[in-house]
């Protein structure tokens, strides 16, 4: 995990020094984010459309 957290500090110090990075840096950190959280996040959204869906159709039965 130590790793991770040096990459990400990287990353963030490239994001404060560096204008031209700061694009790659955040598609970076993106990828790393969905690459980590990808199921949760999917699973969040579905769990998200399926209650809205809910609210939508069946709100005022």
């Amino acid at each position: 995990m130590s790793i991770f957290k040096i990459i990400i500090i990287l990353i963030f110090v490239g994001l404060l020094f560096s204008r031209k990075l700061r694009k790659a840096a955040g598609t970076m950190l993106l990828g790393l984010i969905l690459l980590f959280y990808g199921k949760a996040i999917i699973g969040g959204v579905l769990w998200l459309a399926q209650w809205l869906a809910s609210l939508a159709g069946g709100g005022h039965a």
